[in-house]
């Protein structure tokens, strides 16, 4: 999946970057859960998922492209979690972890740019796990 998303994305890291955000953002439905159940990237991609699934998936793929990555976990009720990723020369919001920016990425719905956060969780600390 990594690599027919790679093969068609756009030039730049951000662009390419925005280009997978896209499929996910897009292509996979956002479906709510009762209770919490992280999925598999390949259960998300069948059936769809709430935000830890999308991210799951998204994160997986961006990994798989080359790119460093981490959840950004937000407490609430209910909670979020949302994709971080490296991005040289990148702009936006980000989180700092053992030297890396990660740039937030929203992945519940289409629209979103690489580093623009939801009001909601502006200014909002996060756990921010890297994905190895």
């Amino acid at each position: 999946m990594a690599e027919a998303i790679a093969e068609k994305a756009p030039g730049t890291p951000r662009e390419r970057i925005e280009f997978a955000a896209a499929f996910v953002q897009e292509a996979i439905p956002y479906i709510s859960e009762k209770g919490e159940y992280p999925k598999y990237p390949v259960e998300t991609l069948v059936e769809g998922g709430d935000c830890e699934d999308k991210s799951i998936l998204l994160a997986a793929i961006l990994r798989a492209m080359g790119y460093r990555t981490a959840l950004l976990v937000f407490s609430g009720n209910p909670g979020h979690i949302a994709v971080g990723v490296e991005c040289p020369d990148c702009w936006g919001s980000y989180y700092y972890k053992d030297g890396v920016k990660y740039f937030y990425l929203e992945t519940t719905d289409f629209g979103w740019s690489l580093g623009e956060i939801p009001l909601e969780y502006l200014g909002k600390s996060a756990l921010v796990y890297a994905v190895s």
